[in-house]
C-alpha cells in the first residue's frame, strides 16, 4: 500500500513539475550607443554650411552650464538602444541643447517618434519679444531599419538666437552595434510590403516619404544622383538647378544660350519665357522662390483663395510669393504642412517632391 501511494505521489509531483515549466523567451538586449541629431550644414541658417548637433548642449550663450560655443561637435555614448525579443530597435535619446529648443519632430522616413518628454521652462529670444513654453528634452524612437541614418522631415524648433519658429529637416545618425544589427528582425508590416519604392540610391530608404518622388524625377530624367549610388536628399538646391530641370521638362528647345555655364541654356530659356530673371543662378533657391518659379512656369493661373494666409508663418512670406504659395497649396504642390519656412533652402528631396506634384498637375 505504501509503495503504491509513493508511486502516485511521484507521478503527481512529476506532472506538477511539467505543468509549471515556463517557456524560455529571448530577453531584450540593451546597448549604450552614440546617436546624434543634427541640422545639416546646408540647411543651417544660424551657421551656414556648418552642421549643428541638437544632442550637444553647447550653445553660444553658455546656457544650462554648457560651454559657450556653437554645438558643432557630435557627442558619443549618449543614448540607449534596445533590441526587443521580437527584433524591434528602440532608441532612447536625450536632446540637451537649450538654445535650439526643439518643439516638434515627426515625418520620419524610416523611423517613428513614439514618445516625447517636454520641460516647462520658458525660452525667449534675446530681446524677450518672442518666447515658447517648453521644449522637447527626451525622445523615444522606433527605428524601422538598421541603416543608422534616419531623416525627419517635419520638425520645428524655436532657436532663441533667431526668435521665430524654424521648420527644418533633422537627421539622426545612430552607431548601431553589429550584434544589434544581426539580432534585429526585418520589418514585415503591411506598409513594408506595399508602400515601398526602390530608387537605387543607398541614401534614400524605400519607405522614405519622398522615395516615390525621387524615383519619379530619376525616371523622367529631371534629376540625377550626386553619384552613382547616392541622391543626397538633404543637400540644398540652386536657382540654376531649377531652371535647368524645367528646361529639360520643356523638351530642351533650341535657344541661343548666353554664356557657357552648365545652366546657360536653362537660364536663357527661363528668361525668355518670363519664368526667372536669370539672376543669382548659383544661389540657393528657397521655398518661396521655387514655388514662385513653378507658378510662373504654369502660366501664373488665377488663384481662387488666400491659402497662404492659413500658414503659421505667413507673415514671413514675401508679398510677391503669396499668390504662388496659395496656388501651390490649392493644387497639392506642397501638402501636409502648417508652415512653409519661406526663406529656408529647398533640399533635393523637397525639390523632387514639388517637381513630381507639379508635373502630375501639368499632365492632368
Amino acid at each position: 500500500m505504501e509503495k503504491t501511494m509513493a508511486k502516485r505521489i511521484a507521478v503527481i509531483t512529476a506532472a506538477a513539475t511539467v505543468m509549471c515549466t515556463v517557456p524560455a523567451f529571448a530577453a531584450d538586449k540593451t546597448y549604450t550607443v552614440t546617436a546624434n541629431l543634427s541640422v545639416p550644414g546646408n540647411l543651417n541658417k544660424q551657421l551656414p554650411g556648418v552642421t549643428a548637433y541638437m544632442t550637444n548642449g553647447n550653445n553660444p550663450l553658455g546656457l544650462g552650464g554648457y560651454e559657450a560655443v556653437a554645438p558643432t561637435t557630435p557627442v558619443s555614448n549618449n543614448a540607449t538602444l534596445t533590441v526587443t525579443d521580437s527584433g524591434e530597435l528602440k532608441l532612447s535619446l536625450n536632446v540637451p541643447n537649450p538654445v535650439f529648443t526643439l518643439q516638434k519632430i515627426d515625418g520620419g522616413t524610416n523611423a517613428v517618434v513614439t514618445d516625447t518628454k517636454k520641460d516647462s521652462e520658458v525660452y525667449a529670444n534675446l530681446d524677450q519679444t518672442a518666447s515658447r513654453t517648453g521644449r522637447i528634452t527626451d525622445l523615444e524612437i522606433s527605428l524601422k531599419d538598421n541603416s543608422g541614418t534616419y531623416v525627419f522631415n517635419d520638425c520645428v524648433g524655436f532657436p532663441t538666437l533667431l526668435g521665430y519658429d524654424w521648420t527644418v529637416p533633422l537627421t539622426l545618425e545612430v552607431a548601431i552595434p553589429a550584434e544589434a544589427k544581426t539580432t534585429a528582425a526585418k520589418p514585415t508590416t503591411a506598409t513594408d510590403k506595399t508602400d515601398k519604392t526602390e530608387t537605387g540610391f543607398t541614401d534614400v530608404s524605400a519607405s522614405a516619404s519622398y522615395a516615390k518622388a525621387v524615383a519619379y524625377v530619376k525616371e523622367k530624367g529631371l534629376m540625377t544622383g550626386t553619384s552613382k549610388t547616392t541622391f543626397s536628399p538633404n543637400e540644398g538646391t540652386t536657382r540654376g538647378m531649377l531652371v535647368s530641370i524645367l528646361y529639360r521638362y520643356a523638351g530642351s528647345p533650341a535657344v541661343q544660350a548666353e554664356g557657357t555655364q552648365w545652366y546657360a541654356a536653362g537660364r536663357t530659356w527661363a528668361m525668355a519665357n518670363g519664368i526667372s530673371d536669370g539672376t543669382n543662378m548659383g544661389g540657393s533657391v528657397t521655398h518661396e522662390q521655387i514655388l514662385s518659379i513653378l507658378y510662373r512656369n504654369a502660366g501664373s493661373p488665377a488663384v481662387t483663395g488666400d491659402e497662404a494666409s492659413t500658414l503659421a508663418d505667413s507673415a514671413q512670406i514675401a508679398a510677391y510669393a503669396k499668390p504662388a504659395v496659395s496656388w501651390a497649396l490649392e493644387n497639392g504642390i506642397i501638402t501636409n504642412t502648417t508652415t512653409l519656412a519661406p526663406k529656408a533652402v529647398t533640399t533635393r528631396s523637397e525639390m523632387a517632391s514639388m517637381l513630381m506634384n507639379f508635373c502630375e498637375l501639368q499632365e492632368g
